[in-house]
């Protein structure tokens, strides 16, 4: 009889061990999904404004220009809008609440914007105008920091 209770007791705890790794795993894939969706999300918005659109082409091929007449015209506020989608996945994942490898979803789009030398003069440019206004951070700081170790 003492066995048959040991027998129990292990069962349970057996069963209990089982349904807490069965717990822990749906845990670890909702987690995963809602990261993704994240990634998702922005790709769709990226993806679905024809501005962003026609900007991104020109800068994947080269056929973007940053100069004086690039201030207050549509491209700025474009290039603006489509740094802020990377930059708010770039603050989620120094937040820890995405990975890099999250972000491979965008990952070849992330990396062309960030390469294209042309944006080196522009956030050079933003750089000047942060420290002559006094301002205390860069300007798409954590696209930039994310952007180096891609």
């Amino acid at each position: 009889m003492k066995f048959a209770v040991e027998l129990a007791q292990i069962l349970a705890v057996l069963f209990a061990a089982i349904g807490l790794f069965f717990t822990g795993f749906q845990m670890w894939q909702a987690n995963k999904q809602r990261r993704i969706s994240r990634v998702d999300d922005a790709r769709k918005e990226f993806y679905s404004n024809k501005l962003v659109q026609d900007l991104y082409y020109r800068i994947e091929y080269d056929q973007f220009e940053y100069g004086k007449d690039f201030h207050e015209s549509p491209d700025e506020k474009t290039l603006d809008y489509m740094l802020s989608i990377f930059d708010a996945l770039a603050k989620q994942i120094e937040m820890g609440l995405l990975s890099e490898r999250d972000l491979e979803l965008m990952s070849y789009e992330y990396r062309v914007v960030y390469r294209n030398s042309e944006m080196e003069k522009y956030f050079a440019f933003l750089d000047d105008w942060y420290n002559h206004n006094e301002l205390p951070s860069q300007a798409f700081k954590s696209f930039r920091n994310i952007g180096s170790t891609l």
